[in-house]
């Protein structure tokens, strides 16, 4: 199969390391793939021989839209693609433009609920000819909010390479925390994501603050990602305020195997998700994992801890559970291990996903 795989920027989110990974998975699995987007800052195309083009995708004026279907068109034509798959609203809605021209099935991933949903947000929304929800609450979304009809949802739960995230060694542990400068004694608890608002850094600056001291000295918190923007310098800045400075450790963008193999559990306080690929990588790592009750919680509720709300007074109960040894029990690591196992990698994800592209080609 000849498949084109959109979307309106490739960042290092966990959108682009999804389509990074559907993508290699793709073609190990025999299919032919392009991916188009207006960025690479992944650098899709340089293995796997999965080829990126580069074609704007980000822009709604006249000329420069034509001028980017046309490109699409040529891309479709020499390429004999078979079927398109968006990762984006804004994709997705320049192949609803493309189909005025020239015709083509395609589908949407709807990657995070909830999304803007407005009148005129729901107006530009198109799905093609099959909408795939990637858990629970948005697929309840779709169907709910954006109106998509039952038969047009299909379900395909995220996936991740678990070659690459086999659990550490004490000693592998050892060296991790040696090299981010971490007592080993202390309780390591990361959050593995973009900073920003919808990932709710900000609560857990002001939890940590609400602590006994005793309970501080004992913890270490990782936080990955960028280290930019207004909103990181808004943590920046709350973490200054309260003198947590030996606390909090900002490490960029790091690789998952390093940043959760010096963990001792995974926190994701989150207001919104869709289906967080940090949880699955945590579970095949044998990291436990408490989290919000977003997107992707209903598909893992019985291998997570849920925060009972995102507020810093509940996400402080938490750490302190977690620094005590009292927020797991011993059998949650194994069966959330069996889980990812099961459902949760990158093959199975993509032959999923081909199954819905077998469907919508018939």
């Amino acid at each position: 199969m000849n498949i084109l795989l959109m979307s309106r920027i490739i960042a290092r989110t966990g959108v682009g390391n999804h389509m990074k990974q559907l993508s290699e998975e793709l073609v190990k699995q025999g299919h032919n793939v392009i991916v188009v987007s207006s960025t690479n800052d992944l650098n899709i195309g340089t293995s796997e021989n999965v080829k990126f083009i580069k074609v704007e995708l980000r822009s709604k004026n006249p000329i420069s839209v034509i001028k980017s279907l046309k490109t699409l068109n040529k891309i479709i034509v020499d390429n004999n693609i078979d079927i398109v798959h968006c990762h984006h609203r804004m994709a997705a809605l320049y192949m609803h433009w493309y189909n005025f021209f020239w015709k083509i099935k395609y589908v949407y991933t709807l990657h995070l609920a909830p999304i803007p949903h407005d009148f005129i947000h729901r107006y530009f929304t198109h799905f093609g000819n099959q909408a795939i929800a990637i858990s629970k609450e948005v697929g309840d979304f779709l169907a709910g909010v954006l109106k998509v009809p039952n038969e047009l949802i299909s379900y395909v739960l995220n996936g991740v390479d678990e070659t690459k995230l086999t659990p550490v060694s004490i000693s592998e542990k050892t060296e991790l925390r040696e090299k981010y400068n971490i007592p080993f004694d202390n309780k390591v608890i990361t959050l593995h994501s973009r900073i920003c608002d919808v990932k709710n850094q900000l609560a857990v600056v002001e939890a940590v603050n609400i602590l006994p001291k005793e309970k501080i000295k004992k913890l270490t918190i990782l936080i990955s990602g960028e280290k930019d923007g207004s909103y990181y310098e808004s943590v920046l800045d709350l973490i200054n305020k309260y003198q947590l400075n030996d606390v909090f450790k900002f490490l960029g963008w790091v690789e998952t195997r390093g940043i959760l193999g010096a963990s001792d559990a995974l926190i994701l306080p989150s207001k919104s998700e869709g289906f967080p690929l940090n949880c699955i990588e945590a579970m095949f790592m044998g990291v436990p994992i408490t989290r919000s009750k977003v997107g992707g919680y209903e598909d893992t509720k019985d291998y997570v801890v849920a925060f009972e709300d995102i507020t810093p007074t509940t996400i402080a109960k938490h750490i302190k559970n977690i620094i005590d040894g009292t927020e797991y029990d011993k059998n949650l690591i194994v069966r959330a291990r069996d889980f990812a196992h099961n459902n949760c990698t990158v093959s199975a994800m993509t032959k999923n996903t081909v199954e819905v592209y077998r469907k919508v080609l018939k």
